[in-house]
């Protein structure tokens, strides 16, 4: 969830941007985009720490040899 609501808060102020001309305005909402982009991309970090957590064999398997795959197909 977190991570759906700063991605909707970027998109949101970076439209800001494009239409602000007011140097101080501007300045509010590119500290805010800042945030929202460390917000982000810490939200990420710990989804993919969660789910590597629940899923920690994922991507760990050894390849198998031609001979090992040969023996374990059904005849």
């Amino acid at each position: 969830m977190d991570r759906y609501i700063a991605r909707a808060n970027i998109a949101h102020f970076a439209d800001l941007l494009r239409y602000e001309v007011d140097a101080e305005r501007r300045r509010v909402i590119e500290d805010l985009l800042a945030q929202e982009r460390q917000k982000l991309e810490i939200a990420e970090a710990k989804a993919r720490k969660q789910t590597h957590a629940a899923n920690p064999a994922e991507g760990s398997e050894l390849p198998v040899r031609m001979d090992e795959q040969r023996r374990r197909r059904p005849a």
